[in-house]
């Protein structure tokens, strides 16, 4: 676990880039802003993984069953989100420029498998599955348990659900209402999740003795 100083340098740092390309792609293409919030939500996954990697202390006792299946969650997440689809049409390789974090945006279409990549939500997904096994590395039910709300961490996950039961109820109205307010909605739930997550595992880490680091960073 990286001390609270080092912590916040690398946050520092993440802000630093961020807003360099952000300029950068705003001074170099004729991109027009209207939502503002959207070039914001990027920055908030990037640094909430950051914060989860650095600041979440690791089980010194490694498990490949917790490997397993927080390998197996993050599929879960990808599948359920679109990212990774069965069968395609074989458009082959597909690589777009979209604002920092959006993009770059890079898709495959195969034959047999088709994946796509927007690169803050990937690593906002990587950073719950992390939190997942950490989790299951602890051998806490609860804790581990509570990794299934990172199901609802973004609203691609939800949708599929969502919507169908939405269009069922309300003849397709309720979607139209919900639809712009997608990414608010997956930032809010994916925020929520890690915070959960991280107050309980925080629970069953209070009895554990501190690590050699918090031991020798007093400002831990």
């Amino acid at each position: 676990m990286a001390s609270i100083r080092t912590t916040l340098a690398v946050c520092a740092v993440v802000v630093g880039v961020y807003a360099g390309a952000l300029a950068g792609y705003l001074g170099s293409t004729a991109a027009f802003v209207d939502q503002y919030r959207y070039y914001l939500y990027p920055l908030v996954w990037l640094l909430v993984a950051t914060l989860v990697v650095l600041r979440l202390r690791t089980p010194a006792d490694r498990s490949l069953t917790a490997a397993g299946i927080a390998v197996g969650y993050f599929i879960l997440l990808a599948a359920v989100s679109g990212s990774i689809n069965i069968g395609g049409t074989g458009g082959g390789l597909l690589v777009q420029s979209l604002p920092p974090g959006w993009g770059p945006f890079v898709a495959y279409d195969g034959t047999l498998l088709s994946l796509s990549v927007v690169p803050f939500q990937t690593i906002g997904h990587l950073s719950l599955a992390y939190l997942v096994y950490v989790a299951v590395a602890r051998a806490s039910g609860s804790t581990a348990l509570v990794g299934l709300v990172g199901f609802a961490t973004c609203i691609g996950c939800v949708w599929p659900f969502a919507a169908a039961l939405a269009a069922a109820l309300s003849g397709g109205a309720a979607l139209a209402s919900v639809g712009p307010y997608a990414y608010d909605l997956s930032t809010v739930l994916f925020l929520l999740t890690v915070a959960s997550m991280w107050i309980l595992l925080a629970r069953t880490s209070a009895g554990e003795p501190p690590s050699p680091e918090a031991v020798a960073s007093p400002t831990n």
